[in-house]
C-alpha cells in the first residue's frame, strides 16, 4: 500500500487475504475515509495486487483513490474592525483569529 493518505489516521482498511472461492469472479473492499472535520491537503490511498496463488496477476494491479478534501480552508480575520485610544496609550492590542482547527502552521504576513 501506498499513497499519501496514513492508514489508521486517514483511512480504515480491514487487513487479510482476499480469497475468491469456487465460482466467485468478484471482490470488493471496503475502505473507510476518516474526515476529521478539519482542513487539510487532498491525499491518495494506492492499493496494488501482488503474489497471487494459483493465479497470476494481470494487467491492473495498482488502484489509486483520491481523497478530495471538502473541509472549508481556516479564515483569518480581526475581531473587530476598528479601535480607538487616546494619545496617551502607548500600545493598542489588537486580536486576530484563526477560525476552525490548526492542523498545521498557518502564516499571515503583515506590513
Amino acid at each position: 500500500m501506498g499513497g499519501t493518505a496514513v492508514l489508521g489516521k486517514d483511512y480504515a482498511l480491514a487487513a487479510g487475504v482476499l480469497s475468491f472461492e469456487p465460482g466467485e469472479t468478484t471482490k470488493t473492499l471496503v475502505v473507510d475515509i476518516k474526515n476529521h472535520g478539519i482542513y487539510n491537503d487532498d491525499k491518495t490511498i494506492e492499493l496494488a495486487l501482488k503474489d497471487p496463488t494459483n493465479a497470476v496477476l494481470g494487467g491492473t494491479t495498482i488502484y489509486s483513490y483520491s481523497i478530495i478534501n471538502t473541509n472549508p480552508a481556516p479564515e483569518v480575520v480581526f475581531t473587530s474592525i476598528n479601535q480607538t485610544l487616546s494619545k496617551d496609550r502607548r500600545n493598542a492590542v489588537i486580536t486576530i483569529r484563526l477560525s476552525g482547527y490548526p492542523a498545521r502552521t498557518y502564516q499571515c504576513p503583515l506590513p
